[in-house]
């Protein structure tokens, strides 16, 4: 499967009443996620200490590392259209928008920093934050 590159804002919106695909459902658990942390030395708190991120974190629990996400996009992809991960090659912030805000996006999964992450929570659809990390 090829990534579909897509080209700026403009490129974007011609994609508007397109259908993508599904991907197959993958869970993560919380054990995969500290295993995840000891294979890269990242055991921020925010991954790995459960009750701490249910009390401190604004996601209102851990969230998995945003390589560790990255790494499932095979998983993710295997059977799934050719089409159904979109990659943007100069990402910016309307565009970013543009995209969670489609009326043709079901799903968010968002790795990138805080802003991004309370962006993709904020767009009104199912999102899945894994970030920061």
């Amino acid at each position: 499967m090829s990534p579909r590159i897509i080209n700026g804002a403009d490129e974007l919106k011609g994609l508007i009443g397109e259908h993508l695909g599904y991907s197959p459902y993958v869970s993560i658990s919380q054990e995969q996620v500290n295993q995840f942390a000891d294979a890269t030395g990242d055991h921020q708190w925010i991954h790995v200490d459960v009750e701490r991120a249910r009390r401190e974190s604004p996601f209102g629990g851990p969230v998995a590392h945003g390589f560790l996400t990255l790494s499932l996009l095979p998983a993710l992809s295997a059977g799934a259209p050719e089409d159904l991960i979109l990659c943007m090659s100069e990402p910016t912030l309307e565009g970013t928008h543009e995209a969670m805000r489609a009326r043709e996006t079901a799903l968010i999964l968002a790795t990138g920093g805080p802003g991004l992450v309370r962006a993709a929570y904020g767009a009104g659809k199912p999102a899945y934050g894994v970030g920061p990390g």
